[in-house]
């Protein structure tokens, strides 16, 4: 529903997990917009090996479901071992091949069995390539993404400890993200912490941010 003043509310929104070709090219298209022409990031790092084993949501209107308007990412991390080489990706599907959304989850839930420490089993998330279209930006929509993925997150861990044949479930999640320097507060709006120095990423510089999950 509107507000009064005619903009779009809360209520007029969906975060939808992809987990067909239609959604995948809808994320892939909202951040070519945003980071290669708007921000002049090269065309040929934006998708990535993390590309083809995350967590990709699209932000859409419910009058339009099938227009994204935004997108984020979680990568399961640390993820060494799982993840593939990107060359050749079919034009359909330039985010990798449409998986289901128990195949997202155990990605995740595998990180957890990686990342034991003081007798608590931690799952590790990277969250990414967060981005709006421009006459969406400064309304609250950035939230609305991260807020929905996280929840999502750690449902999915929620239930994989339910189903878990292991004893020991993982507790909580730790995620971590690389910010642009000028959004640096909206992370931190969102309860992430920085740490460290600015660092350059793809010719731009950036700082690491994170955050724990309980479960």
């Amino acid at each position: 529903m509107s507000t009064s003043s005619g903009k779009p509310s809360a209520g007029d929104f969906l975060v939808i997990l992809c987990t067909n070709k239609e959604q995948l090219r809808q994320a892939y298209e909202v951040r070519i917009e945003v980071f290669h022409k708007e921000q002049g990031f090269s065309l040929e790092s934006e998708v990535d090996e993390y590309d083809l084993i995350s967590a990709h949501f699209i932000l859409a209107c419910k009058s339009d479901p099938k227009r994204g308007l935004g997108t984020i990412r979680f990568s399961p991390y640390p993820s060494a071992g799982s993840l593939n080489k990107v060359e050749g990706l079919p034009a359909d599907t330039p985010l990798g091949p449409p998986l289901t959304e128990d195949q997202i989850a155990t990605a995740f839930v595998k990180t957890g069995r990686m990342g034991k420490s003081e007798d608590l089993l931690q799952a590790g998330a990277k969250l990414g390539r967060l981005a709006l279209l421009a006459e969406l930006r400064g309304s609250g929509w950035g939230r609305l993404l991260v807020e929905q993925g996280e929840a999502w997150l750690a449902n999915a861990l929620r239930r994989a400890a339910a189903n878990s044949k292991h004893s020991d479930a993982v507790s909580m999640c730790n995620i971590r993200l690389h910010s642009q320097m000028p959004v640096r507060a909206m992370y931190e709006k969102f309860g992430y912490k920085g740490e460290g120095e600015p660092f350059d990423e793809d010719g731009a510089p950036h700082m690491l941010y994170t955050k724990t999950l309980p479960l």
